[in-house]
């Protein structure tokens, strides 16, 4: 069940994503460390995006022994055949794809657009100055999804 909050986010989310890329095949990765979070957000969006009337197709991204096996087997598995119009025949579907480490640099410019969960354990400095949590890198936006009814966009500009 999604709350109001979470379909709030969710909505503003889909917005943002439609206004920047309103047509054409659109890849969409939703990274982060808890998996069952990740697929449960992207799920959500997934729901929210096709209630908006996008047509959405949902992966998962194959895990593997090292990444560059996990990467070849997301590209040949996923990636490649959606582009190719195997999954869909709408020329303006969305990919949306929820896996670890999607935004590695070997990975980033698959995607039109990413959000990011935060959500890691937190790693504590051995100095005063709080937790440092470690984000996904470079996402579009940034979720905070630790308490899934009600999630936050977080907005970590470092200028």
């Amino acid at each position: 069940m999604i709350t109001e909050a979470a379909d709030g986010l969710l909505g503003e989310l889909r917005d943002e994503f439609l206004s920047l890329y309103p047509r054409g095949r659109r890849l969409v990765a939703i990274d982060g460390d808890d998996g069952a979070r990740r697929t449960r957000f992207a799920d959500a969006l997934g729901g929210v995006l096709e209630a908006g009337g996008a047509t959405v197709v949902r992966a998962s991204a194959p895990g593997g022994a090292a990444f560059a096996e996990t990467e070849a087997a997301l590209r040949a598995s996923v990636v490649d055949p959606f582009r190719a119009g195997a999954t869909s025949r709408d020329p303006d579907a969305v990919l949306l794809v929820d896996g670890a480490l999607l935004l590695q640099p070997e990975l980033r410019g698959i995607w039109h657009w990413s959000i990011g969960l935060l959500g890691a354990p937190e790693i504590r400095l051995p100095e005063p100055g709080g937790p440092i949590v470690r984000a996904p890198r470079d996402p579009s936006a940034i979720v905070d999804d630790t308490d899934p009814e009600h999630p936050r966009r977080v907005f970590a500009d470092s200028c």
